[in-house]
């Protein structure tokens, strides 16, 4: 998500912080990714936690300046557990992006003073899991990659957002780990690691990438780094690529936090996004221009929240058309928002000069929207996160 994002959230997915016992005496602060309201308010959104959706929403309160919201939230003992391990999907991009919050924190507030000892190990863990989540297969071509996952809701498949997860993830880690270095240089140890991981994650990433276009001719990557059946129809769809760049946040974020700028991924970015909107135009016609598709695994749906988290990633391109689809995707969002404490996920066509936006009464995996003009929340089970 980009900075201006988080207002844009907050008017479709109220009450996105829970407080909740932690069972310890305390109180967790718990981010829920839409929702989080009692169960006698009418609102629809998520209501347990899923891995990788509350470093986003963290990270999210930092950039918007609310501090010490996000202090609490990673401090809380709810998301020291649940964040930290790929939970039951498995969502593998989990703990990478459980470290960069904290880096983040860190460079915003220069506050040391939440990273206890404990909190160090925790994170030391945690950094040290994303190592054990990679292929060690030597003469493999998934070889350093990190393991199939089903981060998308998908088929177990290795997938490229895992990895990008990965660069970002491990190179948070170790900066936090040269700013502890000051005060005890064992942690100069932990530095060297973590960015020999990254690196070795890279070149993995580089040669999976390359396969993969050499056995499609196609000249880009999508999410996949394998023939997985998230595409099996061939069309696309809003797990093409755009929720890569959003649930990684590479390589506009990562960028500006240090991850080296460079590699296929890097190289291969501008002729992998024309490649996708070719592809969005000759399958998805439904999905109009500037909208990423939603995460429905079909043709016709398209995003509003989700839209600019993948849009914003282009300011790292190397063309200026594709850097102003920044702002182009948010534009998009700010005149096709959905309904305020609606789901975000998704909205059907607006007819022109209707001056007013309806709010869909659908969730990802149905087949197609329907619109109404009166506001009603879907079922509150879930499928999957974002």
């Amino acid at each position: 998500m980009s900075p201006g994002m988080y207002k844009a959230e907050q008017i479709v997915s109220w009450m996105t912080t829970a407080k909740t016992p932690d069972g310890q005496g305390g109180t967790n602060h718990e981010l829920r990714s839409s929702g989080g309201a009692p169960a006698n308010a009418p609102f629809h959104g998520y209501d347990v936690v899923y891995s990788h959706d509350a470093p986003d929403i963290a990270a999210q309160y930092i950039r918007e300046g609310d501090f010490d919201l996000a202090k609490k939230a990673l401090t809380s003992k709810i998301y020291l557990d649940r964040s930290s391990v790929p939970d039951h999907h498995p969502y593998l991009d989990a703990p990478s992006k459980f470290l960069y919050p904290y880096a983040l924190y860190l460079r915003y507030t220069g506050d040391q003073s939440i990273f206890t000892p404990a909190l160090k190990a925790k994170i030391k863990a945690t950094a040290h899991l994303v190592q054990e989540l990679r292929v060690s297969e030597p003469g493999s071509p998934y070889d350093g990659l990190i393991k199939q996952s089903a981060t998308f809701d998908n088929s177990p498949s290795h997938l490229a957002v895992d990895n990008m997860a990965a660069l970002y993830g491990l190179t948070a880690y170790a900066d936090l780990a040269a700013s502890w270095s000051a005060s005890d240089s064992s942690w100069q140890t932990e530095k060297s690691w973590a960015l020999g991981q990254a690196d070795s994650v890279g070149t993995a990433l580089d040669r999976a990438l390359t396969a993969r276009m050499d056995a499609t001719k196609s000249g880009g990557y999508n999410a996949c780094l394998d023939a997985c059946p998230l595409f099996g129809n061939g069309n696309y769809q809003g797990n093409w690529l755009g929720t890569t760049f959003m649930m990684s946040s590479l390589p506009w974020d990562g960028r500006l936090a240090g991850v080296k700028d460079q590699g296929v991924w890097k190289d291969k970015l501008d002729a992998s996004v024309r490649l996708a909107f070719t592809k969005r135009a000759q399958t998805a016609a439904a999905v109009p221009a500037h909208s990423w598709g939603a995460w429905t695994n079909g043709a016709n749906g398209y995003g509003t929240v989700c839209n600019d988290g993948a849009g914003s990633q282009l300011l790292a391109s190397d063309d200026p058309e594709l850097r102003t689809e920044a702002a182009a995707g948010l534009r998009w969002l700010f005149g096709d928002q959905t309904a305020p404490m609606q789901w975000g996920r998704a909205s059907p066509p607006v007819a022109a000069g209707r001056g007013t936006r309806t709010s869909p009464t659908w969730r990802r995996g149905d087949s197609a929207p329907t619109a109404r003009r009166s506001w009603r929340p879907a079922s509150p089970s879930r499928t999957a996160a974002a």
